[in-house]
């Protein structure tokens, strides 16, 4: 083993690439604009440059990635024609968004329908009936098996969704039918509700396999290039995929079950996160993710990263676990815009990679760059350490356009784009604080993504925060979060009966049958000699509710004669932190059994520095800059790589380095510490 470890995430506008070496603890990152018409292009850039400066590529023994794909494929509409087979009696589910909460609740106040994936004319019924107990009511026969697979041959679709009704309970109608499927038109992939969502609830497991067999050829596609990208450059190594929930998976295991990764890179921004809350020993943090095409809130809490199983892609409900995330369409490329009433609006368009922000020269629009370039923040000869350089004049012109809308002046319109962005952002910390029943005052804010900084120590004055974390490398944060994650899977199986009914040994057995699946795919995938970390976990519910609650279950406990008991208390002392009572005297229900397997792979050490100038020597130089309570006023700026060990600046200031700025708001100081973060709050 030669201890390199290399972390790429791909966003809607820039490239990140992190390499890691173990022997020496160094950390060398890039930066590269994103080639949205052959993403691997963009990949292998950043992987000739590491080349380039003499990393020999036979020597990575570890390859993670994070990606869009799956959530563009989506969001694009450029996912495959897709059928869908659906129990007799249950094609009008397709068509019915209904009992969905709103996304976002508070911010957005109502949910809009989104245009079905699979028409109509696309739905196949089956007329064959599962129980809920997983006994056969109808039998599904050879005849109408043929007949079935004979139209879907006749019309060779690129992609199949089966959905039967309790299938999570009785595996054997889709089996059978994706078998005769694959036996006549091998070419078609093949998604299966009770391989991709073997859980309760129809509707959000019908449109979780239906997106699964919507993106899956786009995203096995793009996984096999990225292999033939890796093998091409001299990396031999199989690489990893980060998945929704924020742990690695092999990208066999992806091509699988395309939908897990659809959140797959601003999971490894929450990663990220995780890793430097661990590391600097905050317990709660508050993550502030803003790269070019959208920012995005999450939160850990208690050193964990929250996460939801209610998580919405494209106005579609998903049944898979997700980071806990508000994510809005305003990063550094979000399209600056005045509608019909004279009111300016900042996104959820975004220039993208090309043309990308107006100031890149490409005949882009305004935008929130363009906007940070205006009030000073942004160096025009340093953007990306300078290999790229940023036009003023093309900025002021295309903010000048939006303004002569609204009747302001361009540093006024910049002014306003600023204000918007961070209004709405705000508003995103506070959905998944106060909306999810937390102070944020008792949370330090991580900013990270090339603008994160820009705008966080603003932010953190407007909620009161105590501090503001920027990372050493906050612009190649999620590339570092890839490098920080380990190996996670989740198996599941809907069992429903009351706790109380539960014997314990079918309780037992249950847990025993999801291990030994478990395990058995691990050793598939070649970890049968890793240390395999289980958590068993059950979704409860009181009687009657509509939603259910998912608590940890320690092995010990499960080994009782008193697990229901337990069980139990945990249940209603974690519905009470959650929700603030419970309900003692309703019994309580199981709902689905959860196995969570993890492999931990080795973290990046935090270097220590040791570098130290006089004050004078980091000052780069003073340029006009605008802040709420002083206006335009001459700012110090510093030079971050020359900042030494519990070295101070006062604010206001501005910070530069390669891959992002970090603004220093007035009454503000920023602290360097031994590892290299600054940590911003009110100054001395």
């Amino acid at each position: 083993m030669n201890g390199l470890r290399l972390g790429v995430d791909v966003g809607g506008t820039f490239t990140d690439l992190a390499l890691y070496s173990e022997r020496t603890h160094q950390l060398k990152t890039i930066k590269v604009p994103t080639t949205p018409e052959s993403i691997s292009m963009g990949i292998g850039t950043a992987i000739d440059q590491v080349i380039d400066s003499g990393m020999t590529p036979e020597g990575i023994d570890l390859v993670i990635h994070g990606s869009t794909i799956g959530t563009n494929t989506l969001l694009e509409r450029k996912g495959s024609e897709t059928w869908l087979l659906c129990t007799k009696g249950l094609r009008g589910i397709n068509d019915v968004l209904d009992s969905v909460p709103p996304q976002n609740p508070g911010y957005f106040p109502y949910t809009l329908k989104p245009k079905p994936l699979v028409p109509g004319r696309r739905v196949v019924e089956v007329d064959a009936r599962i129980a809920f107990d997983g006994t056969e009511v109808k039998s599904l026969d050879q005849k109408q098996i043929d007949k079935i697979v004979s139209k879907l041959h006749d019309v060779n679709p690129e992609s199949i969704a089966i959905c039967l009704l309790f299938s999570f309970m009785n595996v054997s109608h889709e089996e059978k039918l994706s078998a005769a499927i694959r036996a006549r038109i091998p070419h078609a992939h093949v998604s299966l509700s009770s391989h991709v969502l073997p859980q309760v609830r129809e509707f959000p497991r019908l449109i979780t396999t239906i997106i699964d067999a919507y993106i899956a050829p786009r995203v096995k596609g793009y996984l096999s290039n990225l292999e033939i990208l890796l093998r091409k450059k001299g990396i031999k190594v199989h690489p990893y995929i980060m998945h929704s929930s924020g742990g690695l998976q092999t990208l066999r295991r992806a091509k699988m079950n395309a939908v897990q990764i659809i959140e797959s890179g601003p999971a490894a921004g929450i990663a990220f996160s995780s890793y430097m809350a661990k590391t600097l020993k905050r317990r709660n943090l508050i993550t502030y993710d803003m790269g070019g095409t959208t920012a995005k809130a999450g939160l850990i809490v208690d050193g964990v990263p929250m996460v939801t199983s209610n998580f919405m892609a494209g106005g579609w409900p998903l049944g898979i676990r997700s980071v806990d995330l508000v994510e809005i369409g305003s990063g550094g490329g979000s399209i600056a815009w005045a509608d019909a009433a004279k009111s300016l609006k900042v996104g959820p368009r975004s220039g993208g990679a090309y043309p990308g922000p107006a100031c890149y020269g490409n005949g882009g629009e305004a935008t929130v760059t363009d906007a940070d370039l205006l009030l000073g923040y942004l160096n025009p000869n340093y953007f990306l350490g300078g290999e790229m350089g940023l036009d003023v004049g093309l900025a002021r012109r295309a903010i000048g356009k939006v303004g002569d809308k609204l009747g302001l002046d361009p540093e006024e319109t910049a002014l306003g784009i600023k204000r918007v962005v961070d209004a709405k952002m705000a508003e995103a910390i506070r959905l998944v604080s106060t909306f999810r029943g937390h102070d944020p005052r008792d949370f330090s804010l991580i900013a990270f993504g090339g603008a994160g900084p820009v705008h966080g120590s603003r932010l953190a004055q407007e909620l009161n925060l105590p501090e503001v974390i920027i990372p050493t490398f906050p612009g190649i944060g999620s590339a570092i979060g890839l490098l920080s994650s380990d190996l996670k899977r989740e198996f599941i199986q809907s069992k429903l009966c009351l706790l109380t009914d539960l014997p314990i040994g079918e309780l037992r057995q249950t847990f025993d049958g999801l291990r030994k699946r478990a395990l058995g795919e691990l050793k598939e995938e070649g970890f049968a000699d890793m240390d395999t970390i289980i958590t068993y976990q059950l979704d409860l519910r009181y009687s009657g509710q509509g939603y259910d609650l998912t608590v940890d279950v320690p092995s010990r406990v499960l080994a009782r004669k008193s697990a229901n008991i337990e069980i139990r208390k945990i249940f209603d002392d974690a519905h009470e932190a959650t929700y603030g009572h419970r309900a003692v005297s309703e019994p309580v229900e199981v709902v689905t059994y959860r196995l969570l397997t993890r492999i931990e792979f080795a973290k990046p050490d935090l270097p220590i520095l040791v570098r130290g100038r006089p004050h004078a020597q980091v000052m780069k130089e003073k340029r006009q800059a605008y802040f709420e309570s002083l206006g335009f006023v001459e700012t110090p700026i510093y030079q971050r790589e020359l900042l030494c060990r519990n070295q101070i600046v006062d604010g206001p200031c501005v910070i530069e380095q390669s891959d992002s700025t970090t603004v220093v708001e007035p009454e503000q100081s920023a602290i360097v510490l031994p590892s290299g973060e600054l940590i911003v709050s009110k100054g001395r």
